[in-house]
């Protein structure tokens, strides 16, 4: 069977520019968008997904396409309201730093890298009846260790437990008590009360989001997304969870009578993990839950004996001078900042380009600077809870009521072409400029301004954006390029500093990729502690090979560390062989024959020095008798000869 195919729904700046990139040509990746200026929902979404890749594969029998390979879907094409610094992009590519109880992961990852693996691991252990697993963006789920049996079914939905008061803001999976795995209905956000109620006689799990969708129940929601195995601008908005959620189940709460022939399931995830990057507070609290987590190795360094604090920076060049435990809910990332720059607190800065200068912030406030297409930025500015939905002339902005902004700066809506109705999503509130800094920053973020008619009315006769165009605008192959800058600068500080940060666990060759890129001066190997460099010599090689080099030196350095490791325990302990044997006697042993089952050469240095190795395999005698044999016998010369 072949590997299952990534299918990602991305917003369309961000559909386009892959498409252009070097993984379009790879087959196991697949990108495309709503159409443009239209939403379809979850469900409209996915079956847009499927039918662009359906396509794009050749069209043919669309049954035969789903039977080929199974395939996880990714719904990120949101317009993330509420996580504005990841709109254009869509939150599956919000860069998250090394976790620190983590092995082989990258100093460039993103969220997709996290989820793409751990959904991959869960879809392959699928039954084959299941096609099509899709999950949203904006959600990583850790799935146990040890994966949980997958009912067949043609709809699967995977719950987590919940008190009734979280359970109200979800889908509620509720099943018999003595059946987990048999869904009994489905409802979507219920009262807590209702919920306890319902409890007395269900067990219930909240909708993580994660599908696993079988061929039928895939021809029924392209079905009822008004989808013909044609065109897929046939298909119309639906939304999958609450769409089909409640008419699923023994006891469907709102029967449907296109889906009444699905089988649905549940498979409950006791030890499941849930972490939620919906909003902007939640990216930040995700991402220190999951540095913090439970029940993880502790790894290497001073850095395991407290939690780690709620400060990120990430992909950037700032040294942050003004640090101190005061400081609390703090994201950087792909941006280059002043050392003085204060930072009071519930701040994200994403994007500022080089040579801003200082800008003033207060507590909860936030910037986004967006490359758009053509030349020039848009500074978006913004509160840390700002939700961007409502009319404008009611809204919250920058933590205040949206008109207070233009009242603080002289300005009146209507005269700016601004109804007061329209949706704030959908407003031109974002001047662009050709250049920016830190007076225009500043400007931009104050509640109350000094009186500045020259700012004014630069802002008011710009060319103008809403939150929604800015998706559609953005010039993702500059910002992305800038993040690759200054990723490949921050290796270098990772490299100087990496006896207190996560150094020893990462992807090295990925790690080496950037290093080259910085233009560093080669790095050389000096740890005295024979892991950490066995690690660093392995790294110094994989520079020289990106660097032309064979990185034989360094690499041969490596292996005498690991062997000098080996045998320091027995030289620590020398023994003296001693032979109890007549001179006349001949030494006879007998064993079974060995057959190895598994392993995965995790007994095997470096790996098992790092995480303790285990093989599985059988002893086997043959006839009844223990077929490998050996004779030794002592000699006069002091030598060694072997016959075979």
């Amino acid at each position: 069977m072949a590997l299952p195919q990534r299918l990602l729904s991305l917003p369309p700046a961000m559909a386009a520019w892959l498409r252009d990139q070097p993984r379009a040509q790879d087959q196991s990746w697949f990108s495309s968008c709503d159409p443009v200026g239209s939403k379809l929902g979850s469900g409209g979404g996915l079956a847009r997904l499927l039918a662009d890749a359906w396509m794009a594969d050749g069209g043919g029998d669309f049954g035969g396409w789903l039977g080929e390979r199974k395939r996880l879907a990714i719904l990120a094409g949101g317009q993330s309201r509420r996580l504005p610094a990841y709109a254009a992009t869509g939150k599956i590519f919000l860069p998250v730093p090394i976790m620190r109880w983590s092995f082989g992961q990258r100093l460039d990852q993103t969220l997709l890298d996290l989820q793409s693996g751990e959904y991959a691991r869960v879809l392959e252990g699928c039954p084959d009846v299941g096609r099509v697993l899709v999950t949203s963006g904006d959600v990583f789920l850790g799935f146990p260790e040890t994966l949980p049996e997958v009912p067949e079914a043609d709809v699967v939905g995977f719950g987590m437990a919940a008190s009734p008061e979280l359970a109200a803001g979800f889908g509620v999976f509720f099943t018999p008590r003595d059946q987990p795995n048999a869904l009994e209905f489905f409802l979507q956000k219920p009262d807590p009360s209702r919920t306890r109620e319902l409890a007395r006689d269900f067990a219930f799990y909240v909708d993580s989001g994660v599908w696993l969708l079988s061929e039928r129940a895939v021809r029924v929601l392209m079905s009822r997304c008004g989808w013909r195995e044609g065109g897929p601008d046939s298909i119309s908005f639906f939304e999958l969870y609450s769409g089909f959620g409640p008419a699923l189940g023994r006891l469907p709460a709102d029967p449907d009578e296109a889906m009444a022939g699905l089988t649905a399931a549940v498979v409950p995830l006791p030890q499941g993990e849930f972490y939620h990057f919906g909003t902007t507070r939640q990216m930040i609290d995700s991402v220190s839950e999951l540095q913090n987590r439970a029940g993880q190795t502790p790894g290497q360094g001073d850095f395991w004996r407290k939690p780690h604090p709620d400060m990120y920076v990430l992909n950037a060049d700032f040294e942050f001078r003004t640090r101190s435990a005061a400081h609390s809910t703090i994201w950087v990332e792909n941006c280059s900042l002043p050392p003085d720059l204060a930072l009071p607190g519930e701040n994200v800065l994403t994007g500022v380009p080089v040579g801003v200068g200082e800008f003033v912030l207060a507590p909860g406030d936030c910037v986004d600077c967006v490359p758009v297409r053509g030349g020039g930025w848009v500074v978006r500015t913004y509160g840390l809870d700002d939700k961007f939905v409502g009319p404008v002339g009611q809204a919250g902005w920058l933590g205040r009521p949206a008109p207070d902004w233009f009242a603080a700066r002289g300005l009146r809506m209507e005269d700016c072409g601004i109804d007061g109705q329209t949706d704030i999503q959908e407003c031109s509130l974002f001047a662009q400029v050709e250049e920016i800094d830190a007076e225009w920053i500043s400007w931009l973020l104050a509640a109350q301004p000094p009186r500045h008619p020259a700012l004014a009315e630069r802002w008011k006769s710009a060319n103008r954006h809403s939150a929604r165009e800015l998706g559609e605008v953005a010039d993702l192959g500059r910002l992305l390029a800038q993040r690759r800058r200054l990723s490949a600068r921050a290796s270098r500080v990772f490299w100087e500093h990496r006896a207190t940060n996560p150094f020893y666990r990462v992807d090295l060759e990925s790690a080496a990729a950037l290093y080259d890129e910085s233009g560093a001066p080669d790095p050389v190997a000096a740890s005295d502690r024979p892991m950490e460099r066995l690690q660093e010599a392995a790294f110094v090689a994989a520079v020289d090979r990106q660097r032309a080099g064979d990185g034989a030196t360094a690499e041969g350095e490596a292996f005498s560390v690991l062997a000098r490791h080996i045998v320091a325990v027995s030289e620590s302990r020398p023994v003296v062989p001693r032979s109890n044997l007549l001179e006349d006697q001949i030494l006879w042993a007998r064993s079974p024959v060995r057959l190895d089952l598994a392993g995965g050469w995790s007994d095997t240095p470096p790996f098992c020095l790092k995480h303790g190795g285990a093989v599985v395999n059988l002893a086997a005698d043959i006839n009844g008798q223990a077929p490998v044999q050996a004779f030794v016998r002592v000699c006069a010369r002091r030598h060694i000869v072997i016959r075979s």
